[in-house]
C-alpha cells in the first residue's frame, strides 16, 4: 500500500485510531486538546497511514529552547520539537516502531530550523538532530491489595524508617479534590521546585493546572494554614500517573515533606496495577 503523511494543526482533527495506538494517557487526544488549550505553541500533528491504516504519529512544536540546559549553559535558541509540550518523560511517538524511522525522516524534511528530538524510547535521530531526555520514568507494579501488606512485606529498618517520617505528618491534614482547587499558593509550591531544577525546559501556566480534565486529582497537604506540599496524579484505567508536584521547602525537613507527598501517591495504589512516575 502506498504510504502518505497527514499534518493537522489541531488534534480535533484526530480521528480515534490515534488514541488505538497512543501507549500512555499523555499521548492521547483528551491531553492533547487540553495542551492544545493551555499550553499552546504552534502544534503539528504528524500521522502516517498505509493505505487508510494510521500506522505511526507523533506531535512538533516550536519553542525556545534553552539549547545547553543540561549543561547548564543559557543558550536560548528558537527550536522545532518532536515532543510532548508538557514536562513529562513521555516519549512523543505513538504506533508500529518500523514506521518511526520514515516518519521521522519526512518531519526532517517538512520543518525548517534546528529541530531536538525529545524523550525518544531509541535515538532514532541519532547524528541527524539533537537528542535530550527529561528526567526518567519509574514504573512500580503493585502486588499488594492493601497498605498493611505492603508495610509487612518491608524489611524491619525500613519499616520503621517509614513509621518515623510518618510520625512527623501525624497533624497533617490531607484535602483531595479535582485541580479546579488549584490556587496560587500550589502554584508558588510549583515554582520552588522549578526554581531548583536544573534539567527544566518549561515552566508551565497555572491555568493548565486548574484546568485538567477529571481523571487528575489534587491532593494538598497542610498543618494549620501553611501548605505543605502537594501532587497531582492521573488515573488512566488501572494506571495512576503522577503528574506534577509542589514543596513548601521552608517546612520540607520538619514535616519529612518530600517523603511523605511520595507515601500519600502511594496511598492511592490500592485496587491499581502500578503507578508510574514520569520524570518525578
Amino acid at each position: 500500500m502506498e504510504r502518505k503523511v497527514v499534518i493537522s494543526e489541531s488534534p480535533d482533527n484526530i480521528g480515534c485510531e490515534w488514541d488505538q495506538i497512543a501507549d500512555f494517557y499523555f499521548q492521547k487526544r483528551e491531553f492533547l486538546k487540553h495542551l492544545q488549550k493551555y499550553n499552546s505553541c504552534s502544534q503539528r500533528y504528524y500521522m502516517l497511514y498505509d493505505g487508510n491504516k494510521l500506522v505511526a504519529g507523533t506531535i512538533v512544536y516550536t519553542f525556545k529552547v534553552n539549547l545547553l540546559t543540561f549543561l547548564h549553559i543559557p543558550s536560548p535558541l528558537k527550536m522545532r520539537i518532536i515532543g510532548l509540550p508538557v514536562s513529562v518523560a513521555t516519549p512523543p511517538l505513538i504506533g508500529q516502531p518500523a514506521e518511526f524511522g520514515y516518519l521521522l525522516t519526512h518531519i526532517l524534511e517538512n520543518e525548517k530550523g534546528f529541530v531536538l528530538g525529545l524523550n525518544m524510547m531509541d535515538d532514532y535521530l541519532t547524528n541527524r538532530v539533537l537528542n535530550m531526555r527529561t528526567l526518567p520514568t519509574f514504573i512500580i507494579k503493585n502486588k499488594f491489595s492493601d497498605l498493611e501488606s505492603y508495610e509487612n512485606s518491608l524489611r524491619h529498618n525500613y519499616r520503621r524508617r517509614l513509621h518515623l517520617f510518618r510520625n512527623n505528618f501525624r497533624d497533617v491534614r490531607t484535602e483531595v479534590s479535582d485541580c479546579s482547587l488549584f490556587i496560587g499558593e500550589h502554584y508558588r509550591l510549583y515554582l520552588e521546585i522549578m526554581r531548583r531544577t536544573r534539567t527544566k525546559l518549561e515552566t508551565i501556566h497555572m491555568e493548565l493546572f486548574q484546568n485538567l480534565p477529571s481523571n487528575f486529582t489534587l491532593s494538598t497537604y497542610y498543618h494549620k494554614k501553611d501548605m505543605l506540599c502537594w501532587h497531582i496524579t492521573c488515573h488512566d484505567g488501572k494506571n495512576l500517573i503522577f503528574f506534577f508536584g509542589g514543596m513548601n521547602y521552608k517546612l520540607r525537613d520538619q514535616y519529612q515533606s518530600y517523603q511523605n507527598n511520595l507515601y500519600g501517591i502511594r496511598l492511592i495504589l490500592v485496587n491499581l496495577i502500578k503507578i508510574i512516575f514520569m520524570g518525578y
